[in-house]
C-alpha cells in the first residue's frame, strides 16, 4: 500500500489540463504540472461525446465561460453521408434515434465541439496548481528528473502524447484491426450559414473519410485515410477538391493504432495519446483520457493506491478501448462501398464474433456491459439499422 499526497502531470495539451482539472478539483493532492519549455499540443480534436458537460461540471468549471471561451457550439450527434448505398446514417446523442438533423435542445444530452487549444489554455488559466518549464529527461521511481531540477512525487501521469516519455511498456498494436493510419487537418472558414449545424459530419470519400466539426468561427476539417492505400499528396488532393481547394492545410499526423493494456504501471499513469490512440472517428480520444483521470480518483478514493487498485484500473480502462475499438470497427465493416480502401476494410479482422453484434441488436437497453462503456447498445442499434 502507497499513500498519494503529490502527482506530477507531464504535459501540456488537452488531456494533461482536463486531468489535473478533474483531479485537483476532487482529491487533496499536490499536483505539479511539468511541460517542456515552448510545448506546442497537436490539438486536433475537437468534439466531445455528451459526458463532457458533466465532466467540466464535476472540474469546477462555470458552462457559459468555458463554452464561450474554447469557441463551442453543440453537438447533437454525427452525420455520416456515403457510408452505405443509402442516403446516410444518423447517429444521434440521445436514446430516441428519431431526434431530428438539427434539432437542438439545449436541455437534452448533447455532445460539443469545440477548440482544443482555447479549451486548454481556458483551464490553465483556471487551474490552482503549479506549474514548471522544463525539459524531462527521465523519470525514476518517485522522481522525475528534469534539465534544470528533480522533481519528488509519489504518482506520475504522462499526458506527453505519442512521445509518452515516461517508462517503457508494451503496447497492443491494433493495425489488424483497424484501418486507417493517417490524417491530413486543416481549418477552413464558413462561406454562409448554410454550413454552421450542430452535429458533426463524417463523410465517406474514396479514399476514406473527412470529418466536419463546426465551431462558431471556423470549420474544424481534416481527412482520415491508409497511406499504405493512398498516398499523401493524392489524399491531400482528394481533400483539397472536395472543399473547391478551402481548408488551410496545418500538418499531417500519422500513426499506428494502439493502446498499452498497462496503463498504470507502479507509479505511472499513462493518460490521453500517451495511453494509446485509435483514431479519430467517434471522438473518444478526449473520453478516454476523461475517463483515465476519473477512474483515477474513483480508486484511489482513500489516499492509497496498491496492487489490486492498478490491476483494477488497468481491466477498466482496457474494457473502455476494447469496446470503442469494437464500435469503431463495426462502422467499416457495415459499409458497401467499392473502392479499394473500402473493399479493404470489409477484410480487416473481425474484433468479435458476429454473435455479439447480435445481442447488441437483441437486447440495446439491457446488454449488460453497456453502463460501463460510452457506447451502450442502442448506439449500435442505431447505426447498424441503418446500414
Amino acid at each position: 500500500m502507497k499513500e498519494i499526497k503529490k502527482v506530477i502531470i507531464v504535459g501540456g495539451g488537452s488531456s494533461a489540463m482536463l486531468a489535473a482539472a478533474y483531479i485537483s478539483n476532487n482529491t487533496n493532492y499536490e499536483i505539479t504540472m511539468v511541460d517542456k519549455p515552448g510545448g506546442k499540443p497537436i490539438g486536433v480534436g475537437e468534439a466531445t461525446l455528451i459526458n463532457f458537460k458533466t465532466y467540466m461540471d464535476a472540474c469546477g468549471f462555470d458552462f457559459k465561460e468555458w463554452f464561450d471561451a474554447c469557441d463551442a457550439t453543440y453537438k447533437t450527434g454525427i452525420l455520416f453521408p456515403g457510408w452505405t448505398s443509402k442516403k446516410h446514417v444518423w447517429h444521434p446523442f440521445v436514446m430516441n434515434p428519431m431526434r431530428k438533423l438539427n434539432e437542438l435542445d439545449v436541455n437534452a444530452p448533447n455532445g460539443f465541439h469545440v477548440d482544443c487549444l482555447k479549451l486548454a489554455k481556458f483551464i490553465k488559466s483556471k487551474l490552482k496548481v503549479k506549474f514548471i518549464e522544463d525539459t524531462v529527461k527521465f523519470q525514476s521511481e518517485n522522481y522525475l528528473v528534469c534539465e534544470n531540477q528533480t522533481i519528488y512525487a509519489d504518482v506520475f501521469i504522462d499526458c506527453t502524447g505519442f512521445q509518452s516519455l515516461l517508462q517503457v511498456t508494451n503496447e497492443t498494436d491494433l493495425s489488424h484491426r483497424l484501418i486507417c493510419n493517417t490524417a491530413i487537418a486543416g481549418p477552413v472558414q464558413y462561406k454562409d450559414d448554410s454550413e454552421r449545424l450542430n452535429y458533426t459530419v463524417c463523410e465517406a470519400v474514396s479514399c476514406g473519410w473527412i470529418w466536419k466539426v463546426p465551431l462558431r468561427t471556423r470549420i474544424g476539417t481534416g481527412i482520415v485515410f491508409n497511406k499504405d492505400i493512398t498516398p499523401v499528396e493524392e489524399a491531400k488532393e482528394i481533400f483539397l477538391k472536395h472543399w473547391d481547394n478551402r481548408p488551410e492545410v496545418r500538418k499531417v499526423i500519422d500513426w499506428t493504432p494502439f493502446y498499452k493494456p498497462r496503463l498504470w504501471k507502479n507509479n505511472v499513469i499513462r493518460i490521453g495519446i500517451s495511453a494509446g490512440f485509435i483514431e479519430p472517428l467517434e471522438s473518444t480520444g478526449l473520453a478516454l483520457a476523461m475517463e483515465g483521470a476519473f477512474q483515477f480518483v474513483e480508486l484511489t478514493e482513500s489516499g492509497y493506491h496498491t496492487q489490486a487498485t492498478r490491476g483494477l484500473y488497468n481491466s477498466i480502462l482496457k474494457f473502455f478501448y476494447e469496446e470503442s475499438i469494437n464500435f469503431i470497427a463495426m462502422h467499416y465493416l457495415a459499409n458497401d462501398r467499392t473502392e479499394k480502401f473500402w473493399q479493404q476494410a470489409r477484410k480487416i479482422k473481425r474484433p468479435i464474433q458476429m454473435d455479439y453484434y447480435n445481442k447488441k441488436l437483441k437486447d440495446p437497453l439491457n446488454y449488460k456491459n453497456s453502463q460501463y462503456n460510452f457506447f451502450g447498445g442502442n448506439n449500435w442499434v442505431t447505426w447498424l439499422r441503418q446500414t
